[in-house]
């Protein structure tokens, strides 16, 4: 009996390099690329914080640029030009503060998914969510809307295209595309180049829209409002208000709230946008990689929203 135990112990005791090996290997060194994303993702939150700020101000010099332009507007007061360029110029130098630090948010957030994306899919893909949302704020609207539209496609493939998560990543998408179409056409872009970004986000928010209706009626939630009129001066309505893409009837507000957003652009006459504020967490630019054709459809999963109008049966006007 002592040989035997005598044979244990040793063999236990040679097996102290190997499971030293395997912890260092294995969850030992899950638990570090978590810590360092941690790491990341603290110093992502400080440095969006400090984006938002530098949004807020970008916006209050565009509001300033903007009424600066409008009382130049057909005037030859030479007084009020000079005001209204240096308004433009004050506007400009603010923006591009704001983009510059969302681009630093995106820059910390994309070592933070690559440390958890074969250890932690669910917080990965809610960074992507996060980094998509900046990148977009930076100016770099295609970058955001590509990630978000291969995540929706990942999401479908799984079962998952009805989840939380998915309209988020949906709301997002449809802001982007808001965003982008309307930058395309504040920069002269041919008419069928930014309607069809408008289109996109139209879809997206029609689609929310109708899936949020059956999940209001399915909880049995009541007829709350959405944010109202001063939300939908600033931007897309609720995409900042937690739970605005879930199946509530205010978040089924928002979303039609934001149709309405795009029809308006599609609407509006240039003359009409250009004395409008742009929405308040919109980059400046020309929409960056947007309206090359790419389009988004029903994939092979088949839970992407119809090109027709998101299960509405039939087309979806021009919006004229």
């Amino acid at each position: 009996m002592k040989v035997w135990l005598s044979r244990i112990g040793w063999t236990v005791w040679a097996l102290v390099p190997v499971a030293a090996l395997a912890l260092h290997f294995g969850v030992a060194q899950r638990w570090d690329k978590r810590e360092q994303a941690e790491g990341l993702i603290a110093r992502a939150d400080e440095a969006q914080r400090e984006a938002t700020r530098l949004q807020g101000e970008a916006y209050e010099a565009h509001l300033a640029a903007l009424a600066a332009r409008m009382r130049a507007r057909g005037t030859e007061d030479a007084a009020l030009a000079r005001d209204a360029a240096k308004a433009a110029e004050a506007e400009g130098a603010a923006a591009a503060k704001a983009e510059g630090a969302w681009r630093r948010v995106v820059d910390t957030l994309s070592p933070a998914i690559e440390l958890l994306r074969d250890t932690d899919a669910g917080i990965e893909r809610d960074l992507r969510v996060a980094r998509a949302h900046a990148a977009v704020r930076s100016g770099d609207i295609g970058e955001g809307a590509d990630d978000l539209e291969a995540m929706l496609d990942e999401l479908a493939n799984e079962g998952k295209g009805e989840s939380e998560l998915a309209r988020s990543a949906r709301a997002e998408l449809g802001t982007a595309y808001y965003y982008g179409a309307r930058l395309l056409r504040m920069s002269g872009k041919p008419a069928e180049v930014w309607r069809e970004v408008a289109g996109r986000a139209r879809q997206q928010f029609r689609y929310l829209a109708e899936q949020g209706e059956g999940g209001a009626r399915e909880t049995g939630a009541g007829t709350g409002a959405g944010t109202g009129v001063d939300g939908v001066k600033e931007g897309m309505v609720g995409e900042r208000r937690a739970g605005a893409a879930s199946g509530t009837a205010a978040s089924v507000e928002d979303h039609r709230k934001n149709i309405e957003l795009v029809l308006n652009l599609e609407q509006s006459s240039l003359e009409e946008l250009y004395a409008r504020a742009r929405p308040k967490d919109s980059p400046t630019g020309a929409g960056n990689r947007l309206g090359q054709g790419k389009r988004r459809g029903r994939g092979q999963t088949g839970n992407g929203p119809p090109q027709t109008g998101a299960g509405m049966g039939d087309e979806v006007g021009p919006g004229w």
